[in-house]
């Protein structure tokens, strides 16, 4: 009996143990992620470089005072009666209008910080296991591409997308219709506001509905609750339906995608530095590593592999 009171005794210590450790871990990851959310917010609180900003805010400003879209174009001479071009991004455009004469240089600054926090945030409450090496990767990536964090309304399509990758990991493991009901709903009211604030942009929510689509799909096929996933394919069909109406709802219509293409068709495309498709060596150079680490872990994981792959394409061509 005193061996077994003994061995009881060890247990109970050895289960403090590991309770405090489990504590210390726990406190050691809110400490991580306060000091990656101070490092990212850092990096990305520098002074406003972009140029664009400028006319950005006053179109905003004239928006706000006028309470009407703009049809020509108010800043250029050797565009004087010619239509205005920036009509996709007219919410943005307010919304950075509405920042600036609230809290000045600051506050645009502030806010750069602020999305920044918010889109990584959003793609670290992914991270339930390995959470430490995330954060590190999540640092590393805003560090690198810090250059795309500028004052302009391209810091909406960051967020936006970073909840949009946030509700479809949510929705490939969700279990009650429930959730994924709240979660195409969710769908349809972002991809309305992505199109009104940074335009063609939105297209990206629909290719990524599309990707779970494609992975309910390939579920399907498989005889484990076919009819079940079926039926989750024709709820994401009419999500997809709903999100197209709200593409062409803004008040500039269709043309938000037929700008969009005279402007990748566009020729003087040639002549402008920051168009230009980044150099080979220098792409490879900065990202080699992040696409080592994410086909390692499409082929480790094995989850919803068909999507994760869509995905890493889609942002790998998009990326350079």
């Amino acid at each position: 009996m005193r061996y077994v009171y003994n061995a009881c005794i060890a247990m109970n210590k050895l289960s403090s143990l590991f309770s405090r450790l489990r504590s210390y871990s726990a406190w050691a990851w809110y400490v991580l992620l306060v000091g990656a959310a101070v490092a990212i917010f850092w990096v990305c609180t520098f002074k406003i470089m972009d140029r664009d900003f400028w006319w950005h805010i006053t179109a905003g400003e004239i928006l706000l005072k006028t309470h009407t879209m703009i049809t020509t174009d108010p800043f250029a001479y050797t565009r004087t009666d010619l239509p205005y071009l920036a009509t996709h991004e007219w919410l943005a455009q307010m919304f950075l209008y509405l920042i600036y004469n609230t809290g000045g240089y600051v506050g645009i600054i502030l806010f750069r910080g602020v999305i920044a926090c918010t889109s990584v945030g959003l793609l670290l409450l992914l991270a339930q296991k390995k959470r430490f090496e995330y954060v590190a990767l999540a640092v590393w990536g805003i560090v690198i591409t810090k250059g795309s964090f500028l004052e302009r309304p391209q810091l909406f399509t960051f967020v936006i997308f970073a909840a949009f990758l946030f509700l479809a990991f949510r929705f490939l493991d969700a279990e009650s219709w429930r959730k994924r009901l709240w979660i195409c709903g969710a769908f349809i009211g972002l991809e309305l506001l992505w199109v009104n604030m940074h335009g063609g942009a939105a297209l990206m929510g629909c290719a990524i509905v599309t990707f779970i689509l494609l992975q309910m799909a390939l579920r399907a096929l498989s005889a484990y609750r076919r009819q079940e996933h079926l039926r989750i394919a024709y709820l994401l069909i009419g999500t997809l339906v709903c999100m197209g109406i709200a593409l062409i709802l803004p008040p500039n219509g269709f043309s938000t995608f037929t700008y969009l293409t005279q402007l990748l068709n566009d020729k003087t495309i040639a002549f402008i530095a920051e168009w230009q498709p980044r150099a080979w060596p220098l792409y490879i150079f900065e990202l080699w590593p992040f696409f080592v680490l994410s086909i390692s872990a499409l082929i480790i994981g094995r989850k919803h592999w068909l999507f994760n792959g869509l995905l890493l394409l889609m942002t790998a061509y998009l990326s350079r």
